[in-house]
């Protein structure tokens, strides 16, 4: 089977040899394969020029599938990793950083056009989020605490606003179980204001059985003021999404039906029986402000209000959460030339307040029953930070920044009554992030980093469905070490990048779960997680005068070495045990191809080894390969169609890491199709 994917990829990618490559000729370059600054940690720099753990995403990169998620466009990077447990429930793994994420995105940092999207409670509804919200996203993995806050996976900047896709387009995709997406998008210029609008609406029945899903979404982003020195943005993203959970099988289950729910298990009742679901509703509104108070000096200032509402029936009870929240950010920026260098300094402030309520009841058949607890959150947090940075020329780039950070957690259980108030203050010492570049040659180029991370337990870990309150746990820490190299041909053509990277956790946060599906955490000792995030890139662009006018390949491969240092509990002992829930090797590889007649075809090849599953190293996922592919034609009017999983692949993607009874599975997608029509007008 590896043969014959290995053939079907080199067969693809072969296509272009036939064809004369000149580059004498002028060259003809598509509007998304420009270079963009990366704006994290104020480098302002191309991709090709900043640390190899950074990333960007945008252009053909995020519109080569069925646009349902980003799930297989982050997983085109090395060292990142999202899953699915079913259609509308995804997380976001960094490093290792999963280990904390049964559902949903945490200790990963998440900004939507400058405005935190990570809520005060340390959660990221990712999930919320649709295609036609994204023109871009840049990735830095590790540490990202000396300028966003806490954390220990990594960050991710989400950007809606770009000059270079102004017009209007809509969007009609329909494919395999039951999947239907509309889509419309408006970018447009108003006065030399840029404005973006867009609506979606997805459906899907779900491979597995008890797994439909429903979104509905909603964005704008505008420039409301421009003019010199000074632009004022508004923001707004909304969402409302259903999506039913199926549960995790055993392994005997799993192999015997991998599509089935949950089933029934003593007093237990199924999945389906139980009605499990979430209904989530999300809003977010914020404004954002930039400043140009003279040639030295500017200051970026942001404020947003958000909320979210969500209902979630389970199979042992029936949870409702309200978490309204709000907060800042504000940075001053100050940067002289010199005739041998140039000097910035970026120093600022960020806070944010949650006020959630949490109830939890017996859950009678998908309805509310009788009332079990109820529990009122405050979340306060804030953190300073300040960073300098010298560049000499395009030499050396010299970066040092710290931070300090403090969050403050009450939690009152109103009901039963008689309970106290319990509160925790989690005080971060200081994180320091150091950072050094050195360009011997234009084409050339080394770094190093070395930085701190800090991340305290979420709402989700403080109270988790176990209905258990948890102030008990401690915050998780540790350094974080990388040695970079960045390669690339004169003309561009050819890019590399390798980092090795090494992070030494102390009281890692793992996720376990009882035998009633609840979720609990524990601190889990001590973690050495070390590896290798190798990229390459070719690019080929050619003027009208050829036939074949772009060819692309892109390839990506991780190598993780994550243990347990010192990790005891109870009579076991798993010091030297490897990390559930992330793969050793992961390779993505992707070989675009575009014609002058607009005609286009894209491959994807994606593979990860087996995972472990428990801390005990006793369960193992199976390694999988996938293969995809996606053709159309047209510019204005684009028609197109693709499959997933084209070798019909059965797999278990989104694991249930530490399930009591073995309840690890939750099968992905087979092969399916896909085809759409969108028409654009520019």
């Amino acid at each position: 089977m590896k043969q014959w994917i290995l053939a079907f990829t080199t067969c693809i990618c072969a296509i272009p040899a036939f064809a004369q490559s000149d580059s004498s000729k002028q060259v003809y370059t598509p509007a998304d394969s420009s270079e963009v600054v990366i704006t994290a940690f104020g480098q302002y720099r191309t991709e090709t020029e900043v640390l190899p753990s950074t990333h960007q995403l945008r252009g053909a990169t995020l519109d080569r599938y069925n646009k349902t998620s980003f799930l297989q466009s982050l997983n085109t990077l090395p060292g990142v990793r999202m899953e699915e447990r079913s259609p509308g429930s995804y997380r976001v793994n960094m490093r290792g950083s999963s280990l904390r994420s049964p559902f949903g995105v945490r200790n990963v940092k998440v900004y939507f056009n400058g405005l935190p999207l990570t809520d005060a409670g340390g959660n990221t509804y990712f999930n919320q989020l649709a295609f036609h919200n994204i023109a871009s996203m840049e990735i830095a993995k590790g540490p990202a605490g000396s300028m966003y806050g806490a954390g220990t996976g990594g960050l991710i900047l989400l950007h809606s606003l770009n000059p270079r896709q102004k017009g209007i387009e809509a969007e009609l995709m329909a494919g395999s179980f039951g999947l239907l997406q509309a889509m419309g998008s408006a970018r447009w210029e108003s006065k030399g204001k840029l404005q973006a609008a867009g609506i979606s609406y997805t459906e899907q029945d779900g491979y597995r059985d008890h797994t439909n899903m429903r979104r509905a979404n909603a964005s704008y982003s505008g420039e409301w003021v421009k003019k010199e020195g000074f632009k004022l943005q508004g923001h707004i993203l909304a969402s409302h999404l259903y999506y039913q959970t199926p549960g995790g099988l055993t392994l005997a289950e799993y192999n015997a039906n991998p599509r089935q729910a949950r089933p029934k298990v003593g007093t237990q009742p199924s999945a389906q029986e139980a009605k499990a679901a979430i209904y989530q509703q999300n809003v977010m509104a914020g404004l954002t402000a930039q400043w140009k108070m003279n040639a030295a000096w500017k200051n970026e200032t942001g404020i947003y209000g958000a909320w979210a509402g969500v209902r979630n029936p389970a199979i042992r009870n029936y949870e409702e959460r309200n978490e309204p929240g709000w907060g800042g950010r504000t940075t001053f920026q100050y940067a002289q030339t010199k005739p041998t260098y140039t000097d910035q300094w970026i120093t600022g402030a960020e806070t944010q307040w949650g006020a959630f309520n949490t109830q939890v009841s017996t859950n009678n058949k998908g309805e509310k029953g009788t009332l079990v607890t109820n529990d009122d959150l405050n979340f306060f947090t804030w953190n300073a930070f300040t960073q300098w940075q010298r560049q000499y020329g395009n030499r050396w780039d010299l970066s040092a920044g710290i931070s300090y950070f403090q969050n403050k957690v009450s939690i009152l259980r109103k009901f039963p009554a008689g309970n106290n108030e319990e509160k925790r203050d989690y005080t971060n010492d200081w994180a320091p992030r150091v950072s050094v570049i050195f360009r011997p040659a234009k084409t050339l180029q080394f770094s190093g980093l070395v930085s701190r991370g800090f991340s305290p337990p979420t709402v989700s870990e403080l109270l988790p469905s176990t209905g258990i309150i948890s102030t008990n746990l401690q915050p998780e820490y540790g350094w974080n070490y990388e040695l970079g190299l960045r390669w690339q041909t004169p003309d561009s053509k050819w890019s590399s990048g390798i980092n090795f990277f090494r992070f030494d956790l102390q009281d890692a946060l793992v996720q376990r779960r009882d035998s009633t599906g609840a979720d609990f955490y524990t601190n889990a000792g001590g973690t050495r997680q070390q590896g290798i995030e190798w990229t390459g890139n070719y690019l080929l662009t050619r003027n009208a005068g050829y036939a074949l006018q772009v060819f692309s390949l892109k390839s990506a491969y991780t190598f993780s070495h994550f243990r347990y240092t010192d990790y005891k509990q109870v009579a076991n002992d798993f010091s030297g045990n490897t990390l559930p829930s992330v793969p050793a090797h992961t390779f993505s590889f992707l070989c675009d191809l575009k014609w002058q007649n607009s005609f286009f075809v894209q491959s994807t090849f994606y593979a990860a080894s087996s995972i472990w599953l428990n801390d005990a190293n006793t369960a193992k996922a199976d390694a999988y390969e996938l293969v995809g592919l996606k053709t159309g034609f047209g510019k204005r009017l684009q028609v197109y169609a693709g499959v997933e999983n084209l070798l019909d692949k059965t797999y278990s993607l989104g694991n249930d890491i530490n399930a009591f009874g073995g309840r690890y599975f939750n099968v992905a997608a087979g092969r399916n199709f896909y085809g759409g029509v969108k028409v654009r007008l520019r």
